[in-house]
């Protein structure tokens, strides 16, 4: 069976909280005395826990994730490549054909403000056209 002295039913660590609590200028070794005085064997060190779990909650082992991240341990890995996907505006512009013909296009519309007209009406026949 174990030894120690619970009064009243509580375990030594609420004993020391409460009593911190009522005498707040009082350290560590001081409350240790005057628990001693009191028939509760407590120690600098175990009032010092106590009172630490009391600031901090109610497990200190449950510390959150957001705050420290693990370093990953072991040759760091390869950089990988991302290959850009061409994009039809891209190959659009390196295609030398297509400025060709869409110079051909401005000069039979007679300037790029009436092909860019051209085009509007365009969109419009086929967004009809498509539903």
């Amino acid at each position: 069976m174990k030894k120690g002295t619970k009064k009243s039913g509580e375990n030594k660590s609420q004993i020391i909280r409460d009593y911190a609590a009522a005498n707040p200028g009082l350290g560590p070794t001081q409350i240790a005395n005057a628990l001693k005085e009191q028939g509760i064997n407590a120690y600098p060190a175990l009032v010092i826990q106590a009172l630490r779990g009391a600031k901090e909650g109610k497990s200190s082992g449950a510390k959150s994730t957001s705050t420290k991240v693990a370093k990953k341990r072991g040759r760091p890995a390869k950089a990988k490549t991302v290959k850009a996907a061409k994009s039809s505006a891209s190959a659009s512009a390196t295609d030398y054909s297509i400025l060709k013909d869409t110079a051909e296009f401005v000069k039979k519309c007679g300037g790029a403000e009436n092909a860019v007209e051209a085009i509007k009406i365009y969109k419009q026949i086929a967004s009809i056209l498509n539903g």
